[in-house]
């Protein structure tokens, strides 16, 4: 069966990305056959160049060992997912996360954020975006919106270091309600830059609406994690069919 690639995108970087994926996930372990050139473009279909170009880049960024002589093989343990991750929507005043300001202010918000708060396209809105750091690591990026009148009476001291929803208490909004959507979304240069991660990279990202008692829309968020970091574990409960994420504080 051949392989579908994406006719826009190089053919060895989306071999390497699939090897890195393999890798990650453990699938190498205890194998002494990954294949070389030859291989590699059987494999996928491709010419023995494309293959090589795989394959070199996975050498450079240390995945794989080859050499002259030398059958190919794996040097980079698999990539286990870090169940101590924290809430990535934190719903206590409490934070595990650390804060760097990037931006605040009015810009003309992007058409969801208008159509969460029923304003026409184009329509400016409060918006504030952050880098989340968790022990010292990067973990993601917060871009919040909210309407001018609340959004302009936070201060930068307050955005520095405490949990957008802690801020939004101490304005004397209080979210009674939240709605989640996780996507997969590709990095613009903004966020690419960022998060330092290549130009469309795919990003799981957080879409969330936080809402007061009224039904109000308080703020909308997207939160976009690195790469490198994963989402928590989160339990089901059957007696109340729901979720709930294992936090840290």
């Amino acid at each position: 069966m051949s392989v579908l690639f994406n006719p826009d995108i190089p053919f060895h970087y989306q071999i390497y990305l699939q090897i890195t994926s393999e890798i990650n996930n453990g699938l190498w372990v205890g194998k002494d056959d990954f294949p070389g050139e030859a291989g590699l473009a059987e494999r996928f279909g491709v010419s023995v160049i494309t293959s090589r170009k795989a394959l070199n880049r996975l050498a450079e960024e240390g995945w794989i060992e080859k050499g002259r002589g030398k059958r190919t093989k794996v040097i980079r343990a698999p990539k286990v997912n870090n169940e101590g991750a924290p809430a990535v929507f934190l719903g206590e005043p409490s934070s595990p996360y650390t804060y760097t300001l990037l931006s605040k202010g009015l810009v003309i918000s992007n058409a969801e954020a208008c159509e969460k708060f029923n304003l026409p396209l184009g329509s400016n809105i409060w918006q504030c975006s952050r880098l989340r750091f968790f022990a010292g690591k990067l973990h993601s990026l917060a871009v919040n919106f909210q309407l001018p009148e609340i959004g302009n009476k936070h201060k930068k001291k307050d955005l520095d270091r405490l949990p957008m929803y802690q801020i939004l208490m101490q304005a004397g909004k209080i979210p009674v309600t939240a709605q989640r959507r996780i996507v997969v979304s590709s990095a613009d240069d903004t966020i690419a830059n960022h998060l330092s991660v290549p130009l469309h990279t795919p990003l799981l990202t957080h879409n969330m609406s936080l809402s007061d008692e009224a039904g109000e829309i308080l703020e909308w968020v997207q939160i976009y994690l690195h790469p490198d970091q994963s989402s928590p574990v989160e339990d089901y409960d059957f007696s109340t069919n729901s979720w709930h994420a294992n936090t840290l504080s």
